[in-house]
Parts: C-alpha cells; structure tokens; sequence
C-alpha cells in the first residue's frame, strides 16, 4: 500500500506542476494575442488552436487530480444508509467499474490518437496533432489509477477489519 501511496502522491506532485506551467502558458499567450488583436490588429496565427489544446490538457489533468482529491463529482447516497463495511464494498464495487470505464475511454482515446497519427494531420508550427492529443488515453488511465488506489485502501480496511 506504502508503494502504491509513494507513486499515485508522485504523479499528482507532478500534475499539479504541469498545470501551474500550462496555465501559466494559458494566461500569458491569450494577454498577448488580446493586446496584439486589440492595438496592433494582428496575432500569432496559432495561438487559438494552441490556448484549445491547452485548455484539454487542463481539463484532463485538473479531473485526475480532482480524483485523487475526491473532489469529482460524486452521489454520495451510500454514506447516508450504509454501514461502515457495506459502504467500503459499494467503494470498491465503483472503483471497479470507474476503473473498467476509464479503460474503455483511454482505449478510445488511443485509439483516436492512432488514427490522427496514421492521418499525418499537422495542429500548429509543423507539430503533429496526435502529440497534442495524448492526454487523453494517458489522464484516463490516471484517473482509473486513482480508482484502483481508492479501491485497494478500502479493500485493505475491509480485510484488516471495520465493524
């Protein structure tokens, strides 16, 4: 558990890192393409694509940290009519299928990031889109991470025993 604990604190140290730097990023280039539209008529002719593509990667990042947080969006009906035991197995039953469905969904993005790779399809400054795209298949399967912690700690509890 010590490991599992080590590693997923690992990456959220360093998502946490990615997103100050790519919001950063964020902030600086759209002030600079505002006041270049705004005073001089003109702009770099790939920062909007750039500021999209970023804005994804924040998303994606911000919702496996917010996982790891528990601060996703979540029913928690089960904490109210559940004992202590049976609300550890319902846990562990919804990581399960958090788990399986963040894996379909990392699949499919993996798969899109082939297909966009085999396409040859350039995003902007002759840097290939599937680059970009990346994100997707690899935050999904951060986030079923997180799951797969949440639900090994609970099972833990449930073996060790909790009334």
């Amino acid at each position: 558990m010590n490991i599992l604990n080590a590693v997923d604190d690992f990456l959220s140290k360093i998502e946490k890192w990615v997103i100050i730097a790519l919001l950063s990023f964020l902030m600086i280039v759209a002030f600079v393409q505002v006041v270049l539209r705004n005073l001089f008529s003109s702009g770099f002719v790939w920062a909007d694509i750039l500021l999209r593509n970023t804005v994804l990667w924040l998303a994606l990042l911000g919702a496996s940290n917010a996982t790891k947080e528990r601060k996703h969006i979540a029913i928690d009906i089960v904490s109210r009519y559940f004992s202590i035991r049976k609300k550890y197995l319902i846990e562990i039953v919804i990581a399960i299928i958090s788990i399986y469905i963040c894996h379909l969904l990392a699949f499919a993005g993996w798969t899109f990031v082939c297909d966009e790779r085999d396409a040859g399809s350039i995003l902007v400054l002759k840097i290939p889109t599937w680059y970009f795209l990346t994100i997707v298949p690899v935050a999904f399967y951060a986030i079923a991470f997180r799951f797969f912690v949440r639900g090994t700690k609970r099972a833990v509890v449930l073996v060790k025993g909790v009334g």
